[in-house]
């Protein structure tokens, strides 16, 4: 991917990620005595969600914790 590419793709996971978070707020699907620290703890658990399939295919995800560690990520 390009760096525009991996930026807009960047945008789009998290713009959907807080669409659906807003969304289950704004449904009364969240309690109303949930601070910053519930709400950071979801905003967690949806991205996690989101990058369960890379965990999926092993060899990848290896390599991917090799760069984030060889990089300081």
């Amino acid at each position: 991917m390009t760096k525009q590419e991996q930026t807009r793709f960047v945008h789009e996971l998290m713009d959907n990620i807080r669409a659906r978070i807003i969304a289950d707020i704004e449904l009364d699907k969240t309690p109303t005595n949930w601070d910053g620290h519930e709400l950071r703890q979801l905003i967690a658990d949806r991205v996690a969600v989101a990058a369960f399939t890379l965990k999926e295919q092993k060899a990848r995800y290896r390599e991917y914790q090799n760069t984030v560690l060889v990089n300081n990520l």
